[in-house]
């Protein structure tokens, strides 16, 4: 049975790998086309006119050009128009260094963002290049259609490029990202004005001997929550038996072993109304992590995330999410 078991799940990774690569091949055809409609559509533009391309959900990560007499002067925001965990940090700054961008300056009249300027005649196919390879290598934008356009002329007219196929601005409120409903919940929840981030952009809370992490995943929007259970482990057959029995127990979350480490986590899709699956989500983790590390722990060996010895476990508090 736990020789079924273990196949079951080496060929549930080898779906989930094909599956990511064709992810992966279709968003590259994605961008592929959109550089080519945007190429087409900056061919067309005049003198005085305005295109920008931006995220929908509401993060200010933008690209814009502008058509002059001269040419066209292309731009990618800064850091001055950026607060908090949104700001770029070093590897971004680097990246549109490598595309060929310029870098702002808070000296006199210069530029406040990330600038480049094509001359006459304006090679279309290359500044297009330019925007898409920046919002997806960049700004880390996963998908096209996370995107929407706007478009004017100087003298303030809205100008219509259904060639684009992406979604125009619309003036008013927009619907707050999948990040900051999480951020606005887990606020709420701990009691804190701001959240920290660790290095891979996660929201690190501490549960008894352990963390839970926190993270917003995008293609598909989903919200995973995860634990390091034990680590300093040896990944025996032993151990992923009892992983696996562990599995057969449980719904909500999944254990799985990951080299010297067991983790528990589960995944949460964007609904509108995401409060009570994350609530859910969080209490799981937390409480099954907390009670299966001494479980295996007097078993296998290993160590809490802060290095503890683990009480043998009582009865695990998760409500129904055995």
């Amino acid at each position: 049975m736990r020789g079924a078991l273990q196949s079951v799940l080496g060929s549930d990774e080898a779906v989930e790998g094909a599956a990511k690569a064709r992810r992966v091949s279709t968003r590259r055809r994605g961008w592929d086309r959109l550089t080519a409609r945007l190429a087409d559509t900056i061919e067309v533009l005049e003198e005085g006119q305005y295109l920008g391309l931006q995220l929908r959900a509401g993060v200010p990560y933008y690209v814009q050009l502008a058509v002059t007499s001269e040419g066209v002067r292309a731009e990618a925001v800064s850091n001055r128009f950026l607060e908090g965990w949104q700001r770029l940090d070093a590897t971004a700054i680097d990246r549109l260094r490598r595309l060929g961008w310029r870098p702002p300056t808070d000296i006199g009249d210069g530029p406040v963002n990330w600038w480049r300027h094509f001359d006459c005649p304006v090679p279309a196919r290359e500044a297009a290049e330019l925007l898409t390879s920046t919002l997806h290598r960049a700004f880390d934008v996963a998908r096209v259609d996370q995107l929407e356009y706007r478009a004017f002329s100087q003298s303030g007219d809205t100008i219509l490029l259904p060639g684009l196929s992406l979604a125009r601005e619309v003036a008013g409120p927009k619907p707050a990202s999948l990040e900051r409903r999480v951020d606005a919940y887990f606020k709420h929840l701990l009691g804190l004005d701001e959240l920290t981030r660790d290095s891979d952009g996660d929201i690190p809370i501490r549960w008894d001997d352990h963390m839970v992490f926190v993270r917003v995943t995008s293609d598909p929007d989903y919200v995973r929550v995860f634990s390091p259970v034990l680590h300093d482990l040896e990944p025996t057959a032993e151990l992923m038996a009892a992983v696996n029995d562990i599995n057969l127990e449980i719904r909500i979350a999944r254990f799985l072993v990951k080299g010297s480490e067991v983790l528990v986590g589960a995944d949460v899709d964007d609904t509108p109304a995401i409060e009570g699956p994350l609530s859910d989500a969080y209490h799981a983790v937390g409480s099954l992590a907390s009670h299966y590390a001494g479980v295996l722990q007097a078993r296998f060996g290993g160590a809490t995330f802060f290095g503890q010895i683990v009480d043998p476990p009582g009865p695990v508090s998760t409500g129904l999410y055995l």
